[in-house]
């Protein structure tokens, strides 16, 4: 059975991470986000010499990452435990550009909507951590309230 979205998933194309601009997808058990760049490690002395970084654009067959995500979406035939495999495959190719957030694992999940011109967040509170992990730092609107309501309903 297909999956719908707002009621089996939500995506987000561009989230805030820091410094980062990322894709966003939310199940009831796993987040993930998808990096637009990822650093490319070159060495530590070109690095060191270069006092630069190397960026690079991750693809999935040639598109953006939010593009190719936003097409498998709307699959018909595919299920929650069909994506989750997608990204566990497309981490294991840029591990460094796939993050897998296991939900079941979390102790305290904060979702907040935000106000105004400021988006929403998500931080999560992992069992065994001190603090927290910032998942996003803003979620642009009106996205910001479709993540609110799926996660706090």
């Amino acid at each position: 059975m297909a999956i719908i979205a707002t009621k089996d998933y939500v995506f987000v194309p561009t989230v805030d991470i820091v410094m980062d601009k990322a894709c966003f997808v939310g199940t009831k058990t796993h987040m993930y986000i998808v990096l637009d760049n990822v650093q490319v490690d070159r060495g530590f002395w070109i690095e060191a010499l270069a006092n630069d970084n190397l960026m690079e654009k991750m693809t999935f067959d040639g598109q953006a990452p939010k593009k190719y995500i936003a097409e498998l979406l709307t699959q018909n035939n595919l299920n929650l435990e069909q994506l989750h495999s997608f990204f566990e495959r497309f981490g294991q190719k840029w591990p460094d550009g796939v993050k897998i957030y296991d939900l079941s694992k979390a102790k305290t999940m904060k979702v907040k909507k935000g106000f105004w011109i400021f988006g929403g967040s998500i931080v999560i509170k992992f069992e065994g951590d001190m603090g927290f992990t910032l998942i996003t730092n803003r979620i642009p609107r009106p996205n910001n309230v479709e993540v609110s309501t799926f996660y706090n309903t």
